[in-house]
């Protein structure tokens, strides 16, 4: 079951969906539920910290691989980038 993440300030999307699918399946305490309003501080920016920028949801390999040579390795790194400065270096844009 999936709520709005109304804690961690981030809109609702599917790379959260994903996020949150993954924490259910892996970590044992959530007994396969994860509730967005049930979470203690900060448990969500960790797990965005944790994963892969590659599985965002719409980034594959290719441009996976420019963002990890802008410094951008993670989904919470992405979320934080600047995006005029993805913009101004990055030559598919």
């Amino acid at each position: 079951m999936l709520a709005n993440c109304n804690q961690c300030n981030m809109p609702w999307s599917k790379t959260l969906a994903k996020l949150a699918a993954a924490a259910a399946k892996k970590i044992p305490a959530t007994g396969g539920v994860v509730h967005w309003e049930r979470t203690p501080p900060g448990y969500w920016e960790k797990l965005m910290g944790a994963l892969p920028v590659t599985e965002a949801w719409g980034v594959g390999g290719r441009i996976g691989q420019r963002l990890e040579r802008l410094g951008i390795t993670t989904a919470a790194q992405l979320q934080a980038a600047d995006p005029v400065m993805i913009r101004a270096r990055s030559p598919w844009c």
